[in-house]
């Protein structure tokens, strides 16, 4: 975890708590794109980070290391495109 986050599973576990408040709260006003939401946020049933713990992962990983949005999308099961949404959602 280390190594790839910069972060102990301790510091992550803290870091998580907060990020999930956040998460929770932006996603109840916002959409991905950033326009207001219209309807009450629900996770898809085909989405790639399901959980919450995912998505924090996956932008501590981003902002270590700086892959391209290709190889996020190879190492996280997704598409280029996904991969970017998510880059610009933190």
């Amino acid at each position: 975890m280390l190594a790839l986050t910069s972060l102990t599973i301790e510091e992550f576990e803290d870091l998580l708590i907060t990020f999930s408040e956040v998460w929770i709260s932006t996603m109840n006003h916002f959409n991905f794109d950033g326009s207001e939401r219209k309807r009450a946020y629900s996770e898809k049933k085909n989405a790639v980070l399901k959980l919450i713990e995912d998505k924090l992962f996956f932008i501590l990983y981003f902002l270590k290391n700086n892959p391209l949005q290709e190889t996020l999308a190879v190492n996280f099961g997704m598409d280029q495109p996904q991969a970017n949404v998510y880059i610009h959602l933190h």
